[in-house]
């Protein structure tokens, strides 16, 4: 039998990664929830307080244009489209538009692509997107053979 991992007092370990053992126990799931949120509060609370305007009272983040490699959109200071949003809705919940203004989330999917037909002119591409269609989907299920 394997013996139950210890703290450096040795006192037994309550850290997530050992609780996680007994999550078969009902009584375990909520006590690994709030050592989860735990973790999320304190990555990313502290930084993200960091960012509140001393005036407005609200964080404010640059969106840099075509500034990655890749040519994509990103945003630092903080960079908001890192916030944890599948491990806790929490923290999408807490960014909001200030009064009297509304804040407006894209899907950008595909949108170097989408560029890319409108410039060219490409038909087909066009096409596709006009359709709602997913370009990567297209072209794998394209027999190779069939391809110019």
């Amino acid at each position: 039998m394997q013996r139950w991992p210890r703290t450096d007092t040795g006192e037994p370990s309550i850290s997530y990664k050992h609780l996680q053992r007994l999550v078969h126990i009902p009584s375990t799931r909520p006590v690994l929830a709030i050592l989860a949120m735990e973790k999320l509060i304190s990555t990313f609370g502290p930084k993200l307080v960091a960012y509140v305007n001393p005036v407005t009272g609200r964080i404010h983040c640059d969106y840099n244009l075509a500034a990655t490699k890749s040519g994509r959109f990103s945003a630092s200071h903080p960079n908001l489209q890192q916030l944890p949003a599948r491990k806790s809705k929490a923290f999408k919940k807490c960014i909001v538009a200030a009064p009297g203004n509304l804040l407006v989330g894209g899907d950008w999917s595909q949108v170097e692509m989408r560029a890319a037909a409108w410039i060219s002119g490409d038909r087909a591409l066009t096409e596709i997107f006009r359709n709602g269609q997913d370009i990567h989907c297209i072209t794998a299920a394209r027999d190779r053979r069939r391809l110019p």
